[in-house]
């Protein structure tokens, strides 16, 4: 797309370049093992983006007064125009932000030097399978990944040239025009291991055990241009969750027509955000246990019915935003919401049943299925007005 704001420039160019190498290696009858390791760099130009705006909705959708506030039928076509941006990067940005000499950002020197987005990543995997005489297996997996991404895009999606900054002579070294220039830094690595035991896949019997690991960081700092100049955004969000879990499985074919698959995982969040430059540390454990059960009947090679019970959790989270209001405000918000700072884990207890059915020699096929959920603690956002009981507004 050419840049409507600058014809010389375009947009939504993407690149990406990448190299990795896979090893396999049998060493010795029973054992194996499988490494992969690929690192890639993402090059992308300015984002194409267009706007619709306030100044294009054409009704007011049955709401009282003449206010136009929503769209009604088809939605306009954006004009070549509409694709502007205002993603040019002079020396003054490139010294405070990119050279970091308002100290905009700490979390690891300049990848990018222009408008667009720069990301540098390395992924890793390892498999070590080992298999016992009988049909036993035991078997080790870890997985490593690590990114760092830059981005410079213009925030408000806009040509705003004709637009007079009315700051500009009275603030040192903001632009004549209003602008909003943002600049993204964002760390994110992971990794997780897991140990598996299982017993062979033949036999009315069979089994499967372990443990599993895993952790992931991730932090990122905003810094913006705006038309009062640069704002450095230091207060920025780590969030660190680490889990850790044992998990099993039995699965028993009672009889040639019947196959109960029971499941379970016994799991541990720690749940941690960490906002530098600031006191705060929010912090809490989350335990949980997710079972499921499966029964299966074949009455014919064609022809499956199922019927499972599962639990999942999703963990729980904090709403991070109380901590900017005092303790007053906090009690405030708590009594007429019942929001807390943390907040509890999601339960979902999914019942389901089903058939598989097969005619015509497999040319002809059918499946069906209803599912039931009972869906507990959502994680839903929403407003709260309150009073300050301190200013009585």
């Amino acid at each position: 797309y050419r840049n409507a704001a600058d014809p010389s420039q375009e947009l939504g160019a993407r690149r990406t370049d990448s190299v990795s190498l896979s090893a396999t290696s049998r060493l010795g009858e029973r054992l194996r093992a499988k490494a992969f390791v690929q690192y890639y760099e993402d090059h992308d130009g300015p984002q194409a983006n267009g706007l619709l705006t306030s100044r294009q909705y054409n009704c007011a959708a049955g709401a009282s007064g003449a206010t136009l506030n929503w769209f009604c039928g088809r939605l306009p076509q954006l004009p070549d125009a509409a694709y502007g941006a205002n993603v040019g990067v002079d020396q003054a940005f490139r010294t405070n932000f990119i050279d970091n000499a308002i100290g905009a950002s700490s979390l690891f020197p300049p990848i990018v030097s222009g408008a667009g987005l720069e990301r540098h990543a390395l992924q890793a995997t390892l498999r070590i399978d080992y298999e016992f005489a009988g049909g036993l297996t035991l078997q080790w997996l870890s997985a490593l990944a690590d990114s760092k991404m830059q981005t410079i895009t213009d925030l408000d999606l806009t040509d705003s040239v004709a637009v007079p900054n009315p700051n500009f002579g009275r603030i040192p070294g903001v632009r004549s025009f209003v602008n909003w220039l943002g600049f993204v830094s964002q760390t994110d690595s992971s990794s997780s291991h897991e140990l598996r035991l299982g017993s062979a896949d033949s036999g009315r019997f069979r089994w499967t055990f372990g443990l599993n690991s895993s952790r992931q960081e991730s932090a990122n700092t905003p810094p913006f241009e705006g038309p009062f100049g640069g704002d450095r955004q230091l207060s920025y969000t780590v969030r660190d969750p680490r889990t850790e879990a044992a998990f099993g499985a039995v699965y028993f074919d009672m009889g040639e027509r019947f196959t109960l698959s029971t499941e379970a995982r016994y799991q541990r969040d720690r749940i941690r955000d960490e906002l530098r430059n600031s006191p705060v540390v929010l912090e809490k454990t989350f335990d949980s246990f997710t079972p499921r059960i499966i029964l299966d009947f074949k009455p014919g090679a064609n022809r499956t019915y199922y019927a499972s019970w599962a639990r999942g959790i999703r963990p729980g989270a904090f709403n991070a935003n109380l901590t900017a209001f005092s303790p007053t405000i906090q009690a405030e918000i708590t009594r007429l919401s019942g929001a807390s700072l943390a907040v509890d884990q999601e339960q979902l207890d999914s019942f389901e049943i089903g058939a598989k059915l097969a005619a015509l020699e497999g040319r002809l096929s059918f499946s069906g299925a209803a599912y039931y959920g009972n869906w507990t603690n959502q994680h839903v956002g929403s407003n709260v007005p309150i009073v300050n009981p301190a200013t009585g507004r």
